[in-house]
Order: C-alpha cells, then structure tokens, then sequence
C-alpha cells in the first residue's frame, strides 16, 4: 500500500491532506482499472479545492460492467470536530450532512463522480471519512477512506 501526503497553503490556513491508495500509480488522477468486479471506487487524494471555510476531496466510481448497475454508497466513519460539517455527492446528488446513503443507477462503462464536502468553518481539527459502496446486484463491496488535517497558519 502506498501512502501520499499533500500540504497546501489555503488562505489563512493549513490543510494537510493524507490519503491511501493500493496501487503505485503517479499522482493525479487514476485511471479505472483492469481487474475483475463490476465496479471500482477510487478516491483521489491529490485532487481537491477549497478555501479555509470549505473543502473537496473529490473520487470516481468507474462501471467495468456491460450491464447496468445499481450502486448504494454509504458513509459509515465520519469523524469530525463539532464545529466541523460534511456532506458528500455522487453521481447526480448531493446529499444534506444528515443522510449516510445513497442509490443511484450507473451505466456499463461509465464513471460517476463522487466527493466529501467539508465545511471546517475556520477551526482547526481533523477530519477521517470512510465510504462503501455495494453493488445490490452481485453484492461486490469497494470502499475508500480519507483523513485531512486542518490548522491556523499563525
């Protein structure tokens, strides 16, 4: 398993952002892999945007399937400070931070796109997501897990 760090300057803060990923690929965006399933969820730790009152962690989920599938992603970690609020789109929603779960169509071949919406409002803290998304068809299993930290930069 390979494991990234990012720092970057964000207005009058630091974000630190740690992610995993199990494969060796260059940083950026991965491309879907070749392997067996019906689907992969990729979380991509070097593609975010933001400012000290909001942050996006953005990912894929790529169909390698000639059928169409059904996908429900769920948030099952959300740990973060209280001041702290997350949310998290996929595919064609963006969800309130009160809802965990989502189901949506995904089309053979195609890739929906996915992201944590984090909205640290200015104080620091950590943050540590972890998602699952099951195919209801088959019942494949892929999932991602992603932590920032974030400080004043005084």
């Amino acid at each position: 398993m390979q494991i990234k760090k990012l720092l970057l300057l964000v207005m009058s803060g630091l974000l630190i952002f740690t992610g995993c990923e199990d494969s060796d690929e260059p940083e950026g965006k991965v491309d879907p892999p070749v392997s067996q399933g019906n689907f992969h969820f990729v979380q991509h730790e070097t593609t975010y945007s933001g400012s000290n009152e909001f942050v996006v962690l953005h990912g894929d989920i790529y169909s390698l399937s000639d059928s169409a599938l059904s996908i429900t992603v769920t948030r099952v970690k959300n740990q973060i400070p209280d001041s702290w609020s997350s949310a998290f789109c996929v595919g064609p929603a963006c969800l309130p931070p009160f809802l965990n779960d989502f189901t949506f169509s995904l089309a053979p071949g195609d890739t929906a796109l996915f992201s944590i919406d984090t909205y640290p409002n200015a104080e620091p803290g950590q943050g540590s997501w972890t998602f699952v998304a099951v195919d209801s068809s088959t019942m494949e299993i892929d999932s991602v897990s992603a932590s920032m930290d974030w400080s004043s930069a005084n």
